[in-house]
């Protein structure tokens, strides 16, 4: 019996992008969706947050649930660094002149600032 590593901040990530990218433009999401800029945004977002991994046996049903316990404050953060990741993937997938548009077609929640 093997076991297998499962990094479920990944899955809570996923989500949170999936639901973020369905309230901006369809300019962004069709962006997004025709050069296959999931994975960018993807590993932009873990690779500056904490993950939790969990071990699960292979014939063990995996639990793939989101997490479900966390501070609004890692929330917030992760939600933010979503919107940053968006703009950043969005401005290098880009060419120059068009970037800064990319900026301004980006949605933004109240209270959240990108960051450059």
């Amino acid at each position: 019996m093997g076991k297998t590593l499962v990094n479920r901040t990944h899955l809570l990530v996923q989500d949170d992008i999936d639901h973020i990218l369905a309230g901006q433009p369809k300019s962004v999401q069709d962006r997004f969706q025709s050069c296959n800029l999931m994975p960018d945004l993807l590993a932009y977002v873990l690779s500056r947050i904490p993950n939790l991994y969990a071990v699960c046996q292979e014939d063990d049903s995996l639990d793939l649930s989101p997490i479900t316990y966390e501070s609004a404050q890692r929330q917030l953060e992760r939600e933010t660094l979503i919107y940053q990741g968006i703009y950043c993937v969005l401005e290098k997938s880009q060419e120059p002149q068009t970037a800064k548009s990319a900026q301004n077609q980006i949605g933004q929640r109240p209270g959240i600032h990108l960051r450059r």
